[in-house]
């Protein structure tokens, strides 16, 4: 649906006609790489040792030795170290507030799996559910990128919401939406907007509206850049694209100020 609107003949591309990407880009070599190290990462965990570990220097060398750096990847092993700061933090914080406890809030309750719920006929990968520290639950993603379009982060979030309605993954509905930022340790958390959530059915409206016309346009835009069926797609508007986009016309950060991200150590400090 998300995908869709973003652009529907990328949508056309990888879901109905199936076609073979073109090129493979850096970066998603780079965000599939980071993602596969969170997944196993809480798995390696050893929660007895972990739960002794109270000094910030101890506990980052635990969670690198958890972590297989990778030299050939650029900007991965950035993220990785970004990564382990922010999770040493996170853990002292657990500790600290919850004691004994601190395993239950720290370890997700749900880490990168894909759901699929029957009765919307709805799926999508959820990169963690934490449970927080006044036992209610966040639910929310993974970007490896810059910080783009809050709202089109919101929209992505409430998606996740509402996908695992009536589901019982977990005891209650979550009700908070949260996305980290690796490369640069923030992180987006909020309750989430009724403004999102109307933008998210607008959005799910038109791609449902689009999908039984069959109608699949090109949406030309920045994004373009990191498409990886461009060199197709584009041949007729005489645009050429590398593996390497320039930085000069890659998407603008945009900034909101009515909810701005925090640092991610107010991850659960945030809702004690």
């Amino acid at each position: 649906m998300l995908s869709y609107n973003q652009c529907a003949k990328r949508f056309f591309y990888e879901y109905i006609e199936r076609r073979t990407p073109e090129v493979e880009f850096d970066h998603l070599l780079r965000g599939t790489m980071f993602h596969d190290t969170v997944e196993h990462f809480y798995g390696k965990l050893d929660k007895a040792k972990l739960q002794k570990l109270k000094k910030p220097e101890a506990v980052s060398e635990y969670f690198r030795s958890l972590i297989v750096y990778n030299d050939k990847v650029e900007g991965v092993n950035h993220l990785y170290d970004n990564f382990v700061i922010a999770e040493t933090a996170r853990w002292l914080e657990c500790l600290k507030v919850k004691k004994t406890k601190a395993i239950e809030y720290y370890i997700p309750v749900f880490s990168e799996k894909e759901i699929v719920n029957q009765e919307k006929m709805w799926r999508g990968k959820i990169d963690w559910i934490f449970k927080t520290f006044d036992d209610e639950y966040a639910i929310g993603e993974i970007k490896t990128g810059k910080i783009g379009d809050l709202s089109e982060i919101r929209k992505e979030l409430c998606f996740l919401v509402l996908l695992t309605e009536g589901m019982d993954i977990i005891p209650k509905a979550p009700k908070y939406i949260m996305c980290y930022y690796p490369k640069t340790n923030d992180v987006l958390f909020e309750v989430p907007k009724k403004v999102s959530f109307n933008a998210l059915s607008r959005a799910y409206t038109r791609a449902v509206d689009g999908l039984q016309q069959a109608l699949f346009p090109k949406n030309i835009s920045t994004l373009c850049l990191y498409c990886s069926f461009a060199q197709h797609c584009l041949r007729d508007e005489d645009k050429i694209f590398s593996n390497t986009p320039p930085e000069t016309v890659r998407p603008k950060k945009k900034v909101d100020k009515n909810s701005p991200v925090i640092d991610v150590k107010m991850l659960h400090t945030k809702v004690k």
